[in-house]
């Protein structure tokens, strides 16, 4: 008579197809929605549109020299945008509210330009010259992320007691020395001629407005020098540096650069030099911050490049941007009648954006991929470890052959297991560990083993 055999497993049932594709299709679906995420949280967020143009951590300068005949008057403006303005702000608070009030600010800025005094050197024929302080203000206009920038203001004037014929005058502005931010110098004069490298038209019309072409390269003018006469130079009528004279700003920005574009005799020789030159700077240029670096060095690290790969990625990278500044030179020069070169900076910002924003998504749609399938590959290999465990426990497990009719206590580690069979000999009931078996049983056609 056959045996009768009871074994319980716990066996995890196999995935079908259809769940397997809905698996696959349920992370494509997360992945396209976390992307989706990542762009609604970019765009939704964009950079306030009153941050200061300079920077948040600038703090921009502006002398404005008026050379008079018995005085030299200096209107001295310091802008700080919001983060100085924040420390300076936290300097005299002494509530420590974080609100400048107006006890505060009164005892604030007197104090605060005669300090400046010290960073100031004007010279008059060679000797120094003391600035005394006229007056002073401070104004706190508001910036980006509810912080405050500053603007303060100091007038200085200096006593002349005689002009001579012809005098030099020097002005140096050793004011925030080590910090970020426009520096610019104005010299005009009342009823007197002056000739030198200098300038009398503010760019910035007293750190108010900044002009968009020059927020990239600010100006950085630290000291004037110049030469003031009580009389006109030979061949000269009229009285120079005369405030609002002057037609173009461009005109009146005193850097050597400026002054050799603005040269109408040009040959061919100071074509080729100046075109030299530009891919000299273009070079140095390019070594500055920015300019897609992060980029370029991301894509670096993560692909396990070498140096062979980094230089001919800085060669294309190098040539892409050269060919776009001569292409935006080219249509400026020969489309300047009929576009404006302004208006084309925001769309230039805007597709060089989405051109980023397009190589971040691929990028993040590439890893999204790749950690998936990596996961998808863990799953199976966490499976297979299974099963190869599950045979290992089942083939370890040893069965008795006996003989007679007689039943089997329960085996701990096989609970619940139980056999039952005919043996041929006398009846009589096995326990285990009474007696070792010391006789022979039939199998009776069944086996002790679990199925």
């Amino acid at each position: 008579m056959g045996s009768i055999h009871t074994f319980q497993s716990s066996m995890p049932e196999r995935r079908s197809g259809f769940w397997k594709s809905l698996e696959v299709t349920m992370n494509k679906i997360i992945r396209f929605l976390l992307i989706g995420l990542v762009l609604a949280a970019a765009f939704a967020f964009p950079p306030a549109a009153q941050a200061h143009p300079l920077g948040n951590f600038t703090i921009n300068q502006y002398a404005g020299l008026t050379i008079q005949r018995e005085s030299v008057v200096v209107d001295y403006v310091v802008d700080m945008a919001e983060i100085p303005a924040f420390q300076e702000i936290a300097s005299f608070d002494l509530n420590g509210d974080g609100v400048p009030e107006a006890d505060e600010a009164e005892k604030y800025h007197p104090a605060k330009c005669a300090g400046l005094l010290s960073d100031l050197e004007l010279r008059v024929g060679g000797t120094p010259a003391d600035l005394s302080l006229v007056s002073s203000a401070v104004e706190f206009p508001p910036g980006v992320g509810g912080l405050l920038t500053l603007r303060l203001s100091c007038a200085y004037t200096a006593a002349v007691d005689r002009w001579e014929e012809s005098a030099s005058v020097s002005f140096t502005n050793n004011a925030y020395s080590t910090r970020l931010g426009w520096r610019e110098i104005v010299v005009t004069g009342d009823n007197l001629w002056m000739s030198g490298d200098i300038s009398g038209q503010s760019l910035s019309d007293r750190l108010i407005s900044y002009p968009q072409d020059l927020l990239s390269s600010p100006l950085d003018q630290r000291q004037v020098e110049f030469q003031v006469s009580l009389q006109a130079p030979p061949g000269q009528a009229s009285l120079p540096n005369q405030p609002g004279e002057l037609d173009s700003a461009v005109a009146d920005r005193n850097d050597a650069f400026t002054r050799l574009i603005l040269v109408e005799n040009i040959n061919l020789a100071t074509l080729l030099v100046a075109l030299a030159i530009s891919f000299v700077w273009g070079a140095m240029h390019a070594l500055t911050p920015g300019h897609g670096k992060t980029i370029v060095g991301a894509y670096l690290v993560g692909s396990r490049a070498t140096a062979r790969h980094a230089l001919f990625l800085g060669l294309t990278t190098t040539i892409t941007h050269t060919a776009g500044v001569f292409a935006l030179g080219l249509t400026t020069l020969f489309a300047a009648r009929w576009i404006i070169p302004e208006t084309l900076f925001p769309w230039l910002s805007f597709l060089s954006g989405l051109l980023v924003a397009g190589i971040g998504v691929n990028l993040f749609a590439s890893r999204a991929r790749a950690i998936g399938i990596k996961s998808w590959l863990d799953g199976i290999k966490r499976r297979l470890s299974r099963r190869v465990q599950m045979r290992a426990s089942r083939t370890s497990a040893q069965g008795y052959i006996l003989t007679g009719i007689h039943a089997h206590p329960p085996i701990n580690r096989l609970q619940p297991f139980r056999i039952q069979g005919q043996h041929s000999g006398a009846d009589h009931h096995h326990s285990t560990g009474d007696h070792p078996h010391d006789h022979d049983h039939s199998h009776a056609g069944h086996s002790h083993l679990p199925p």
